[in-house]
């Protein structure tokens, strides 16, 4: 999973070529629960924008 997550987050453009580890460890908990709307409560700055878009990409 850390590969495809890694293909997703390059696709997201050059400030987003590798994923921070909040944001691994966040869309690892994500997929696995795999739910239809998730809200995420994180500190800012984190990078949640990309994170939504990586989720909804895998």
């Amino acid at each position: 999973m850390i590969d495809l997550t890694e293909q997703v987050f390059h696709k997201l453009g050059p400030k987003y070529t590798e994923p921070r580890p909040i944001q691994t460890q966040l869309l690892r908990q994500l997929t696995e629960d795999r739910p239809k709307l998730a809200m995420v409560e994180a500190p800012c700055g984190i990078g949640k924008s990309a994170l939504g878009i990586a989720y909804g990409e895998l």
